[in-house]
């Protein structure tokens, strides 16, 4: 499956990686403005008027050159009903096996961001659904899922071409946001001492008050009854 994907976005196929770019982005273009009934009536529509006219006209050719009746074009396809379903089990069943893997997966993958295996990881993805989550509130899904489907297909070729130098780059962006990180991190825990021993200093002293108080009061109370 990750090696399918990979073949995909780093258009390895040309002819099959376009035919994915053009298949959503135009989905996605047409949802503007149409349903997915609309668009599911009408490509079947379509395929029905092309068929009707290519196998009439192809019947009506052999009638023309053999003076015999004509023969539907697809008529080995309709004979073969292995050939004829569109459902093979087996690969139904390899292709459900492989979602399952891959949501599995990216569950796992979900629950330790969320978890926070690993505090760089979750700053880094909790900045992207921040930025998703208020982008989202302005731009309309449909353009978001049109620019991940455009990054998805340019960024990794992108990067496979510039390689070297995008990661020198972001080597030194990650040395740099690593020791400013050590820096708030170190602050941050300077702070938290300094307040934990203030709020440990003021409550001891607020328990210290109250117990001159007790004291005061009992020496009152026993000056009273000697009176």
């Amino acid at each position: 499956m990750e090696k399918s994907m990979k073949r995909i976005f780093l258009w390895q196929d040309p002819v099959r990686s376009g035919t994915f770019f053009v298949l959503i982005m135009g989905f996605l273009y047409l949802s503007k403005s149409y349903s997915l009934i609309q668009i599911t009536a009408a490509c079947l529509t379509v395929a029905i008027a092309v068929n009707l006219a290519y196998v009439n006209i192809s019947k009506y050719s052999q009638r023309v050159m053999s003076d015999g009746p004509g023969v539907n074009p697809y008529q080995s396809v309709l004979d073969d009903e292995q050939h004829l379903a569109t459902v093979n089990r087996s690969s139904l069943q390899s292709s459900l096996d492989t979602l399952a893997t891959l949501g599995e997966h990216l569950a796992q993958k979900l629950a330790r961001i969320v978890l926070v295996e690993d505090t760089k990881t979750s700053i880094k993805w909790c900045a992207v659904f921040y930025l998703t989550w208020k982008l989202a509130a302005y731009v309309p899904g449909r353009v978001l899922a049109m620019i991940a489907t455009l990054v998805a297909f340019t960024a990794p070729v992108f990067y496979a071409h510039n390689q070297e130098v995008i990661d020198t780059r972001f080597s030194h962006v990650g040395e740099t946001l690593s020791q400013q990180w050590s820096k708030v991190e170190s602050q941050l825990q300077e702070n938290w001492h300094r307040f934990f021993s203030s709020a440990r200093f003021r409550f001891s002293k607020l328990g210290t008050s109250s117990t001159d108080a007790k004291n005061s009061m009992l020496k009152t109370s026993v000056t009273l009854k000697e009176e």
